[in-house]
């Protein structure tokens, strides 16, 4: 056949780089869908990565290997001897080393994600190796307005998402996240469909596994270990709260080991409304309860960072109202009235900013006293 004609030739002048750019490009061609088993039985598939191996610096060589894999990997024989033959891990390398192409991320990503179905049938799932889950991520990051890209990369995310062991791995990566909303802006109705799936997918796993952890130190560890994950962080966020409500303990673990890493949170994940109204809550309780507590938010610059939440959010009455019962909290110490004293001071310093969140919320009575009850306490540090 054809095909075995072009094996051979392939195999012959393996180390001549425009043949197997040629061959391979031929058997492209000849890849249509009612004859990929045929194409595949010719054993063409370990050439074909034997190629990729070989001439990884050629981009020439990569984008048509790439590419006439990714046409013949809908065959589930093609996909099994990906697999026997350590495909994949082939794939991934020729992706990194070409990371400018749009044609090689875009085919490798859409290869990667059919070769992790074992069976269209049952949907069996392969495992997903961190070093696809970094090459797809890195296709996304290096190409996310380009929706061919990204359409196979969320298509890829998908197909490992279908199972457990593979959402532990996408929540590793803290990348994927962010790259999946991104995603979901592009005018495409599969890419949004497939990246909201697998954010789904890892905010389910990441709540079923917190919810597994009997006592905060659990918590507060995960959310440490994964501290760039903004959906990490929101769950464990939540989970504090609930422990903190119900125990001095927990309250005095969260003060130990968390509440400056709670500010450095808000911090990072400004632009994240979730993350923010349930760090308040959490401040809220802890500022309550606590001198230390409070002496602790404001000798980390809390005080600044809840103002420019507050800025942030003018509009929202909702964060309005938790922002106020923190900073009256916080008030009452003499660092919280010199730091924002100090910062603020082309405006008119401490009072300008309690005055600031009056004038802003009038329909709302407490969060005015609240107000009050700050500049009560700012006047209490003010020297004689």
């Amino acid at each position: 056949s054809v095909v075995a004609e072009i094996k051979k030739a392939m195999e012959r002048f393996d180390n001549k780089p425009a043949i197997q750019e040629t061959a391979c490009g031929a058997l492209w061609s000849l890849s249509s869908p009612n004859d990929l088993s045929e194409i595949v039985k010719e054993g063409i598939i370990k050439t074909i990565l034997g190629a990729l191996r070989n001439f990884e610096a050629n981009e020439h060589v990569v984008e048509v290997g790439v590419g006439v894999l990714r046409a013949l990997s809908p065959d589930a024989g093609a996909r099994e001897e990906m697999d026997n033959c350590f495909g994949s891990k082939i794939v991934c390398s020729g992706m990194a080393a070409h990371l400018s192409n749009e044609g090689i991320q875009r085919d490798g990503c859409y290869l990667l994600g059919n070769v992790a179905v074992a069976s269209q049938v049952t949907r069996e799932v392969e495992g997903a190796f961190d070093s696809e889950v970094n090459a797809i991520a890195s296709a996304m990051s290096e190409h996310p307005n380009q929706l061919r890209v990204m359409s196979g990369a969320c298509f890829a995310l998908k197909n490992y998402s279908w199972v457990n062991k593979n959402l532990m791995v996408l929540a590793k990566d803290t990348r994927i996240t962010g790259l999946l909303y991104r995603a979901q802006t592009l005018e495409s109705s599969s890419c949004k469909k497939n990246a909201s799936v697998v954010i789904g997918g890892i905010k389910e796993w990441i709540c079923n596994h917190i919810i597994e952890f009997e006592n905060v130190h659990d918590v507060i560890g995960f959310m440490q270990k994964h501290s760039e994950s903004q959906e990490v962080f929101l769950a464990g966020a939540q989970a504090l709260v609930s422990f903190a409500g119900s125990s001095f303990n927990a309250r005095k673990a969260i003060e130990a080991d968390f509440l400056i890493d709670l500010m450095k949170g808000m911090e990072s994940f400004v632009d994240y409304y979730e993350i923010q109204m349930i760090a308040l809550l959490l401040l809220e309780t802890m500022t309550e309860h606590s001198s230390n507590s409070r002496r602790q938010i404001v000798q980390a610059g809390g005080c600044k960072t809840l103002v420019e939440t507050s800025r942030r959010y003018g509009n929202d009455l909702s964060a309005k109202l938790k922002l106020s019962r923190v900073l009256k909290q916080l008030s009452v110490e003499y660092d919280c009235w010199f730091e924002l004293e100090a910062t603020y001071s082309g405006i008119g310093g401490a009072n300008a900013i309690a005055v600031e969140l009056m004038n802003n919320s009038t329909t709302n009575p407490e969060i005015e006293q609240n107000a009050i009850m700050m500049l009560t306490n700012f006047t209490k540090h003010m020297p004689n």
